[in-house]
């Protein structure tokens, strides 16, 4: 997620590798090595999707013959091409196509899935009001306190069995301007696991 004149601008779901490793070394990768001055204007190009866009995207879908969300390889790959910035399979990398890209577009919304830490695992979120990036964890028991960046007076809660999840809690935060290489970044990131008994 990216947040710019307080809100998200950019709230993309990720399919796949969500952990510091993978998903957080990727947008850490990207702020060291972009210009943060150059990703600002860039961001002005995008918004998120209206009902007509996502009008506009089903029917295309429909075209293709895909009716009831569920498509085939030959369907994936085709909409992958027309719709290149809309796939969950981007992850952080939107970043970076955001950045590349030099057209209006329009992106899914996904801002909502951090207040389901059941299966929201991971969250990094790029605040470029307070210059800071920030690493969120999921499976959180734990009830958010007034101030967090998910607290809100209506938390939305999963109860599975006896456990009941909260939205994702800061785990790090680090100033953009003092950002970590990777092993300290994945290090300081992963939860340490307990080793199991023998």
């Amino acid at each position: 997620m990216v947040i710019k004149g307080e809100k998200p601008v950019i709230a993309q779901y990720g399919q796949w590798d969500g952990y510091p490793s993978g998903q957080g070394a990727t947008a850490l990768n990207f702020l060291k090595k972009r210009s943060m001055k150059k990703f600002k204007k860039k961001l002005e190009l995008i918004r998120f999707a209206t009902e007509e866009d996502e009008k506009e995207v089903k029917e295309w879908l429909s075209s293709i013959g895909v009716n009831d969300g569920w498509m085939d390889m030959e369907q994936s790959g085709k909409y992958h091409q027309q719709y290149p910035l809309l796939t969950r399979n981007n992850g952080a990398e939107i970043l970076q196509m955001v950045y590349d890209n030099t057209v209006p577009a329009f992106l899914t919304d996904s801002a909502d899935f951090a207040k389901d830490s059941l299966f929201c695992e991971w969250a990094y979120i790029i605040d470029l009001d307070k210059e800071t990036f920030e690493v969120y964890s999921g499976f959180n028991e734990a009830p958010l306190k007034e101030g967090d960046r998910f607290f809100s007076t209506e938390e939305e809660i999963k109860e599975v069995g006896e456990s009941k999840y909260y939205p994702v809690t800061l785990v790090k935060s680090y100033s953009l301007s003092e950002l970590p290489g990777p092993k300290t970044f994945e290090k300081e990131c992963t939860p340490v696991e307990e080793e199991e008994e023998a």
